[in-house]
């Protein structure tokens, strides 16, 4: 499974509030992931105050995963690389993180672990 990132793009809370309800739910997933403090969240801006963060300074990047020219999964990843994938266009998620963007099964399940070879693979030179 070749897999390339794609269409990188800093997105504020006042970009993460203006998304479709399925791309707040990822960004709440992967906030649930990245912060303790964040797990009883049940909205972007919610998590960003768990954080402790002034909302207004707030950032963090979505990437697209393209497999042969379509969009197959996002990529939500903080600055310092923790992060989480998701299907493409819907709140499903993969199983699979990253921290400092060494890409690892949550589950083990061998498509999760195979997808986290892929995605570390397609990473290097590119995260």
């Amino acid at each position: 499974m070749t897999l390339l990132f794609t269409n990188a793009r800093t997105l504020t809370l006042d970009d993460i509030v203006k998304l479709d309800g399925p791309h707040q739910q990822q960004f709440v997933e992967t906030m649930y992931g990245y912060c303790e403090a964040a797990r009883s969240c049940t909205t972007p801006r919610a998590c960003v105050e768990a954080l402790g963060e002034p909302a207004d300074e707030y950032s963090i990047e979505l990437w697209d995963v393209v497999r042969d020219g379509v969009v197959v999964y996002e990529y939500w990843v903080q600055g310092a690389g923790d992060g989480h994938v998701f299907v493409a266009g819907n709140d499903e998620s993969t199983f699979v993180h990253s921290v400092q963007h060494s890409f690892q099964s949550l589950t083990g399940d061998p498509d999760a672990n195979d997808l986290a070879r892929s995605l570390q693979q397609a990473a290097r030179g590119v995260l």
